[in-house]
């Protein structure tokens, strides 16, 4: 059967047929309708479609009789009375008309809520620059000490990718000349085998760059060598001049020969009198052991920073001021004696035996040595050698480097007989221990013995107190104030790597080319 929903009072009640539980007209949700009447399926498309109409103001409207289809048109017609025009309006107004339901602009207007511009468009929340930016308006970087240390580190300083000549300002203050101490006076031999295994690495690698770059071989006289200890008897005072004789001239003697062979003496030393010598061993050979002239390569690491903005200043440091934990100035007596002071944000202490004066807290001590420079009397082969002597009732060990520059460098043992001095240049030479070198060494050598001696000096190393396995290599804890002190003999060697690792304290604000923790100042300061 077809039908229309009923349009007088007496309209039949409709049920959902799912459950034939009584509901109430949806109209807009077409759900599944029955005349409970005559249990005929109401057409969905009506039940979706048709308004429910109010009641007529009649009560003569006819009855729906369940046979035939009357259609809207015609129930209108038959109640002429009845305002349907009016009646349909506004209900098709209120069945297609969703927007009061369903426009949510004033619900969803995202200005007042998400609009993001108070909150992320203000100059304190987007302007980072002051935060963010860790580079200085003007870095102002001074180094305390013009040996190998301080050197290094304005080298590097003025080589870092964040280093700008027109704005940080770079000044190495020195108390008397570049080199003045043990970094003119040392032997200047590298090696693999040093210490500490912290940074000699990075730092022997780094003398090979710095010599190819900047001509080392020329420059400072940089090359590769061999290292070995050398044990020998030597000859007493009484041997005189002419009555030994050197490996060059018995080596086609077939007991010289055998002497090489037993002692197993390489061929190049043949600068050493054959009946002197008992052994050799090998410490390192030219893939792990070179050497520098120690004052021609700190002078040029201090020629080349200049060449990039470094200032060199003459003068004793007085005090470095600190303020709220923070370095801020240094304060210097001048050549001419006049109390200066430098504008500082960063302080290096490279001091060497001088560091407690600057820093009175720190465990640096002093070694005084005394050295001296032969030219034999004929060309040396290129060897590092540490000896061992038995010269009388007594054993001595100096040592002996060949430089390139037709020299020989020989040191002897350290003392602490005379306190350090104020400065370098007031270092006391004691003449009878730079003899005692020259004997010891003639003592197994015609060519040293025979040669010119050229420099008799002393000089003083620093060395680090207590348990401490190394130099002193990093901050000390003041903001702005680090140390780079303490590395004994092993200054020349080490110099590289440390000014190496100083640019980055400073400039990035930790060490990256090599992992020092073990020798941080905040250890024992």
């Amino acid at each position: 059967m077809s039908g229309t929903y009923p349009t007088s009072k007496d309209e039949p009640t409709l049920v959902d047929r799912s459950d034939n539980a009584p509901i109430g007209v949806d109209y807009n949700r077409g759900a599944n309708y029955v005349n409970k009447d005559t249990n005929d399926i109401v057409p969905t498309s009506q039940t979706e479609t048709k308004p429910p109409t109010p009641p007529p103001a009649s009560t003569d409207t006819p009855k729906f009789d369940g046979n035939e289809h009357t259609s809207s048109s015609s129930i209108e017609s038959s109640t002429p009375d009845a305002p349907a025009v009016p009646d349909i309006e506004p209900e098709s107004t209120s069945d297609i008309d969703p927007v009061p339901d369903v426009d949510l602009v004033p619900d969803v207007d995202p200005v007042p809520d998400v609009d993001p511009v108070p909150d992320v468009d203000t100059e304190p929340d987007v302007a980072p620059e002051p935060d963010v930016d860790i580079e200085p308006d003007v870095d102002i970087d001074i180094d305390l000490g013009g040996g190998i240390i301080g050197c290094t580190t304005a080298y590097f300083l003025t080589r870092h990718p964040l280093y700008k000549p027109d704005r940080d300002s770079i000044t190495l203050l020195e108390a008397t000349k570049i080199a003045g101490g043990a970094s003119g006076k040392a032997g200047g031999l590298l090696a693999l085998w040093a210490y500490p295994g912290a940074i000699v690495p990075l730092s022997f690698r780094l003398h090979e760059e710095l010599a190819r770059e900047h001509g080392g071989s020329e420059r400072w006289g940089y090359r590769r060598v061999h290292a070995g200890q050398l044990s020998a008897v030597g000859r007493g005072k009484g041997w005189k001049k002419g009555e030994g004789i050197s490996l060059e001239k018995r080596k086609n003697e077939a007991v010289a020969e055998g002497r090489l062979r037993a002692a197993r003496i390489p061929s190049g030393l043949d600068w050493f009198d054959a009946g002197c010598l008992r052994g050799y061993s090998e410490m390192g050979d030219p893939g792990t052991t070179a050497q520098v002239h120690p004052y021609q390569f700190t002078t040029a690491m201090a020629e080349l920073a200049a060449e990039k903005g470094l200032k060199i200043v003459i003068g004793k440091v007085g005090e470095i001021g600190q303020e709220n934990g923070e370095v801020r100035s240094v304060t210097y007596t001048s050549a001419e004696g006049e109390t200066k002071s430098l504008s500082a944000t960063d302080v290096v202490i490279a001091a060497g035996p001088w560091t407690k004066s600057v820093y009175p807290t720190a465990p640096i001590s002093a070694l005084r040595a005394h050295s001296v420079t032969i030219r034999p009397s004929k060309p040396i082969s290129a060897f590092a050698i540490f000896t061992e002597i038995r010269l009388g009732g007594t054993t001595v060990s100096p040592e002996i480097y060949a430089r390139p520059n037709d020299e020989a460098y020989c040191c002897g043992e350290g003392d602490t007989l005379v306190e350090l001095p104020a400065i370098s240049a007031d270092v006391k030479i004691d003449p009878k221990r730079c003899q005692d070198i020259i004997d010891h060494v003639g003592s197994i050598s015609d060519e040293l013995r025979d040669g010119e001696v050229l420099v008799r000096q002393a000089c003083y190393l620093p060395n680090v107190e207590g348990p401490a396995s190394g130099p002193l290599i990093g901050p000390t804890g003041v903001k702005g104030l680090f140390m780079a002190a303490g590395h004994t003999c092993w200054g020349i060697q080490n110099g590289p790597g440390t000014g190496k690792l100083m640019s980055e304290f400073i400039f990035d604000g930790k060490a990256t080319s090599a992992k020092v923790r073990s020798l941080d100042p905040r250890n024992v300061l």
